[in-house]
């Protein structure tokens, strides 16, 4: 484990200076996902945002395992939350200090299309994206992150499912929300083309111009 010093140390060094370092604390990912790992970040996760009353959501390939396996995907390689960019900005240094007081290497891109949190810990990566709301876009009917787009509806209506012995909020309803990032969400794909994403995941989640 990481001393905290450390840890702060890492979580503020310019973006080029930890892209040399990254690989140092992540896992193989061909020697498969690390539950043990997995449950811990998630609870304390879990434990920071609710604590300062921030919504959040599982998604992408955490939700996919959570509905499709019961568990983590054996192959997946990080855990994945969304939570409003609005919620996040004003506690960001708060959620940077307990991220980091949880020995998490706090690594975060903030720009127009919403906040990335990336956050690192038993050599296991975990993403808080933040989707914002651009009133000029498509009739404002998508909630934005990054490159990516999701209909705001799905985030709009309460759902929640029991994971690891706790309860999430999910998009809802999680099946059509996988339907929408997965073109086939029901049929583990297959390893070998697991690193070409355009094979298995909807163009559509890509934001095109206005």
């Amino acid at each position: 484990m990481l001393k905290n010093k450390d840890i702060k140390y890492l979580s503020n060094i310019k973006h080029v200076d930890w892209m040399k370092k990254e690989k140092l604390y992540l896992r193989d990912p061909s020697i498969g996902f690390d539950k043990k790992a997995g449950i811990k970040n998630l609870t304390d996760i879990k434990e920071i945002l609710d604590g300062e009353n921030i919504a959040f959501w599982l998604t992408f390939g955490t939700l996919l395992g959570a509905i499709r396996e019961k568990d983590f995907i054996e192959y997946d390689d990080d855990i994945d939350f969304m939570a409003y960019n609005e919620n996040i900005i004003p506690k960001y240094d708060i959620l940077k200090n307990k991220f980091i007081e949880k020995g998490f290497i706090f690594r975060d891109w903030q720009k127009k299309r919403g906040t990335k949190i990336n956050l690192y810990r038993y050599k296991q990566l975990c993403t808080i994206d933040g989707l914002i709301l651009d009133m000029a876009y498509k009739n404002n009917k998508y909630r934005l992150a990054n490159r990516w787009r999701f209909p705001k509806k799905y985030f709009e209506t309460y759902g929640e499912i029991k994971f690891q012995g706790m309860t999430f909020r999910v998009p809802s309803p999680p099946e059509d929300f996988l339907s929408f990032l997965y073109r086939n969400w029901k049929k583990p794909i297959d390893i070998k083309i697991l690193s070409q994403p355009d094979k298995w995941r909807n163009k559509k989640i890509r934001q095109d111009k206005k």
